[in-house]
């Protein structure tokens, strides 16, 4: 966004921009995230650095980019007003604080999260594989380590069941919104499908309105 492209490289624990104004072929990446230069790729579970980031979303109204990291265990924040290499996230979800990094099936916490979705510059969507659900927050302001305000695939906070069913999710990974008609699309790998819900209006594990790649919503062949 804003003439720039955030790929997040999972093995090399970092986030490069790309200025796209203009493309040439195997261009130099303009800054990196996570690293504090171009020919690091440690692991580190602090403020600057990134332990398996997996997906990016960017919130083009706050100019903030979201991170999230399956090792991790949680979404770090940050302000890419102006890109710093290396720069200090702004807030962290799914953790208390930059340098914890445990999987939780709480309220707050994140159990191995993958795929992220904005609607508007309001709510993040947060699927997590291993919790099998997708969580979301009110990002309208962050603090550190907030609680969820709506779950998807279970229904609570604490469950964590794999699930063919039409409430249910088994390894949920990518997800995207579609702002039109405010309908959530999550894929799950094991169940070989993409679920939709409606979320409009939002209610602890709903039931999916849809199903592409299964003929109902208990097969996963």
């Amino acid at each position: 966004m804003n003439n720039r492209l955030f790929v997040a490289e999972g093995t090399g624990n970092r986030v490069k921009v790309f200025d796209v104004t203009a493309i040439s072929d195997g261009e130099n990446a303009a800054n990196v995230l996570g690293q504090a230069a171009f020919t690091t790729a440690t692991a580190a579970t602090t403020q600057a650095g990134m332990n398996v980031p997996q997906d990016v979303v960017y919130d083009s109204a706050n100019s903030r980019l979201y991170v999230s990291q399956s090792t991790g265990n949680r979404v770090t924040t940050y302000d890419v007003t102006a890109i710093s290499d290396g720069e200090n996230a702004v807030n962290v979800l799914g953790q208390s604080t930059f340098t914890a990094t445990a999987a939780a099936t709480t309220q707050a916490g994140m159990n191995v999260p993958y795929g992220l979705a904005l609607s508007g510059s309001t709510v993040l969507f947060v699927s997590q594989g291993t919790g099998n659900r997708v969580t979301t927050y009110d990002v309208t302001e962050i603090s550190d380590g907030e609680n969820a305000v709506n779950v998807l695939g279970q229904a609570d906070f604490t469950a964590t069941t794999a699930a063919t069913t039409q409430t249910g999710m088994n390894a949920p990974r990518g997800i995207t919104y579609d702002s039109t008609n405010k309908r959530l699309y999550v894929a799950q790998t094991t169940a070989n499908r993409i679920t939709t819900y409606d979320v409009a209006a939002i209610s602890d594990g709903e039931n999916a309105v849809g199903v592409f790649g299964q003929q109902n919503f208990t097969t996963e062949t």
